[in-house]
């Protein structure tokens, strides 16, 4: 059995060293690399998602304060406010119900001879809120498009106008998220699924 000599024992041992230290260095850079990369990312989709988020919230607020400033004039007919806020083109549709369970709508050819608004979520949610709400997303049934109600109570009921919200929806999905992600837009409380391309559209 030959035996290793004193010189290859110094060599091995300075071989497994260098080794050693090459790993934990190798080892090093690439996790500070990693952490690097995904600090990156992380700040991109903060940053996106922020600018996203502004956007949305300026878009809700605009028509937010237009329904706001709906007010039941006894000098004026209901309709022909409804009519001038509907000719904004900002919304779907815009409607009043009474609290005697009236309903007056933009859109003459409906048929309401059998509808109560006050027995509707929006009317409900506006009596319950008490304020300028917004409903959670829905179908519409008039239209069978991706819609949120913009509520506004009054003494004498509920104004309220619908938004379509298909091509927000659009520009959420169409959103580049580093690393092959995704944006999903959620309503407040988490329980609805607003957007998502892998999922398309729930509601």
């Amino acid at each position: 059995m030959s035996h290793i000599s004193l010189k290859q024992k110094i060599l091995l041992s300075v071989a497994i060293a260098l080794s050693l230290v090459i790993s934990i260095l190798s080892w090093t850079s690439y996790s500070s690399q990693k952490d690097l990369l995904l600090q990156s990312n992380f700040d991109q989709v903060k940053q996106i998602t922020q600018q996203q988020a502004e956007r949305i919230g300026d878009w809700l607020n605009i028509r937010q304060n237009i329904v706001n400033s709906l007010k039941v004039d006894a000098h004026h007919n209901i309709r022909t406010s409804l009519l001038q806020t509907y000719a904004t083109n900002q919304f779907e549709s815009v409607y009043f119900g009474s609290n005697k369970g009236e309903m007056v709508d933009t859109d003459l050819t409906i048929d309401y001879s059998n509808y109560d608004p006050r027995s509707r979520d929006w009317y409900q949610l506006a009596v319950q809120q008490q304020k300028n709400a917004i409903t959670k997303p829905y179908v519409d049934i008039g239209h069978g498009a991706l819609v949120v109600t913009v509520v506004n109570p009054v003494k004498e009921g509920v104004f309220a106008a619908d938004m379509l919200i298909t091509k927000l929806v659009d520009d959420i999905n169409r959103m580049a998220i580093p690393a092959n992600g995704f944006a999903i837009l959620m309503h407040k409380d988490g329980t609805v699924s607003i957007a998502s391309p892998r999922t398309h559209s729930q509601w």
